[in-house]
């Protein structure tokens, strides 16, 4: 068996979670991805140790949170229709005219990771964050800092899978 090695991102897409591990059928890409602006790992899981009074090592110990998978990245992509995709918006968003949420919304997405490695990331489900950030000035562009945090589509349902190509 050859290894496999993660490297470079070609594609991230998002489309309407389905509520199981699927990924939907149609997938919207986001653009303009700031070059060296994605990151993506695992959080470190809780683990709480038992100690007793006799000892200095712990007697046992439980995870109690798991590891969760995120995904940031920043985006140069102001288009209106974007934005209200990944911050929410009040409804009355058109193609020149962005109108944010009266308060910070619950976005859901399933978001799909492509890279030059042929390895895609498939995240069912993801709690998505963005704000907007960088500069506003003739010498750079102002970007909107994109969150993904993978959720379980369902109960007993796994929250990610990767293919190899």
């Amino acid at each position: 068996m050859s290894e496999k090695h993660l490297y470079g991102l070609t594609a991230v897409k998002f489309g309407t979670p389905t509520d199981l591990a699927t990924m939907p059928v149609t997938l919207t890409a986001f653009s303009q991805t700031v070059k060296g602006s994605f990151s993506f790992g695992e959080t470190e899981a809780t683990i709480e140790k038992f100690y007793t009074e006799e000892s200095a090592s712990a007697v046992d110990s439980i995870t109690t949170q798991d590891p969760q998978l995120e995904a940031t990245w920043k985006t140069y992509d102001f288009t209106p229709a974007m934005i209200e995709k990944i911050k929410g918006g009040d409804g009355h968003t058109t193609a020149t005219k962005y109108v944010g949420p009266t308060s910070t919304p619950d976005i859901k997405l399933a978001v799909q990771l492509e890279t030059t490695a042929g390895i895609t990331w498939h995240i069912y489900k993801a709690n998505v964050t963005a704000r907007f950030t960088g500069k506003l000035s003739k010498e750079g562009l102002s970007e909107v800092e994109v969150k993904v945090q993978a959720l379980a589509p369902a109960a007993g349902l796994a929250a990610f899978d990767y293919t190899t190509s």
